[in-house]
């Protein structure tokens, strides 16, 4: 009987934790849409990903610690917890998120041009061997031939 009285109250602070949950998934998603300057194509996108994604959790939830059973004080708790969470530090995860992006899409910028630059450097090194290479197979060619033909040219003449 002690187990079935605390196990409602337990239940709601588990749900509150998966609201939590659920908001990381919805804070990522809205910075993804804010880094896309709100493009209609990922805004659809992300809200129809949430939406699964938030149904699988509530699913999940409700098999895992409630026997299947979805109650109102569970989606309640996930509410309440994810509203929380959106009114006190929405903003400054959202900005936290976009920052970070933007510090590694600066690196990842910088190390595409310092791939730029070293690898046309070495296709220019490149580009010249096979060029000098070139060259050198031809003047090559041509004093074979040459004397291969002035080989020819005496043959001719002696008969």
């Amino acid at each position: 009987m002690g187990l079935y009285q605390t196990f409602h109250p337990v239940v709601f602070l588990w749900s509150l934790l998966w609201g939590v949950m659920i908001y990381a998934v919805y804070d990522i998603l809205r910075a993804v849409r804010y880094i896309n300057k709100n493009k209609m194509w990922v805004s659809v996108t992300a809200d129809i990903f949430f939406m699964v994604i938030s149904a699988l959790f509530v699913f999940t939830f409700s098999l895992a610690y409630n026997f299947g059973e979805t109650r109102i004080y569970m989606i309640f708790g996930m509410i309440l917890s994810f509203l929380f969470l959106k009114l006190t530090v929405g903003r400054f995860t959202t900005l936290f998120i976009c920052k970070i992006f933007s510090v590694f899409s600066k690196f990842v910028r910088k190390m595409f041009l310092i791939f730029k630059k070293v690898t046309t450097k070495v296709l220019k090194l490149f580009a010249l061997l096979v060029y000098n290479l070139g060259k050198i197979r031809k003047k090559l060619l041509c004093t074979y031939f040459r004397k291969k033909g002035k080989r020819n040219e005496k043959k001719t003449k002696n008969t």
